[in-house]
């Protein structure tokens, strides 16, 4: 309210509180606006063409207990994400692609698939815009429980599948804040020409 028809605004909707477990891959769930009221003003589409960062990831990456521990929903909070306040220190469009209880190998809580499958969608084929995508933020392997080799391997093909959506893509790959997977990490950061993030006493 008190807004002037004659000013341009642009507005934000972030979504907060929802759960892990919440059925959002199915096509039929999420979030849906169906009008906007401009009263005396009109309504413009708008494009963000700031220089997009994605954060790949987990429940770590999806910002679940951003608020604390347990996972409930009033833990969780979209506005206070890591990535996202990384990304607008940055002056860059945030994209999150994290999922609860995802991994290079395991499929997640609420139905979601492993990360491979759902790296460049958000609900079944639906596909994320990522148009301006310059940099790549991976950090995932908490709930992974597969081999060392055939993790790295996973790693590394993840890693080229970005790089070949995305040429020219800066990839940054991080250490899983529990250490899971560190030597394996660092080798895949090495094989793929990417700058590996050390997060040993980050929480």
């Amino acid at each position: 309210s008190g807004l002037s028809a004659d000013a341009a605004y642009t507005f934000e909707v972030a979504v907060s509180g929802s759960h892990e477990a919440d059925p959002r891959w199915r096509r039929d769930c999420g979030l849906n606006v169906i009008k906007i009221l401009a009263g005396a003003g009109k309504v413009a589409p708008w494009a963000d063409t700031r220089p997009a960062i994605i954060f790949i990831g987990d429940s770590i990456v999806e910002g679940i207990c951003a608020k604390g521990a347990p996972s409930l929903p009033s833990n969780s909070c979209g506005e206070k994400v890591f990535g996202r306040l990384i990304a607008e220190a940055l002056g860059m469009q945030p994209i999150i692609n994290g999922f609860g209880g995802t991994g290079l190998a395991v499929a997640g809580s609420g139905g979601f698939p492993d990360t491979p499958t759902s790296i460049f969608n958000y609900q079944h084929d639906r596909p994320v815009r990522q148009e301006h995508a310059q940099a790549a933020y991976i950090q995932i392997g908490t709930n992974d429980t597969a081999a060392a080799s055939t993790w790295q391997a996973l790693l590394v093909t993840l890693v080229c599948r970005i790089k070949q959506r995305y040429p020219g893509v800066v990839v940054f790959l991080a250490r899983p804040f529990n250490g899971k997977y560190e030597a394996q990490v660092i080798a895949a950061a090495t094989a793929t020409g990417s700058t590996y993030l050390d997060t040993t006493g980050m929480t």
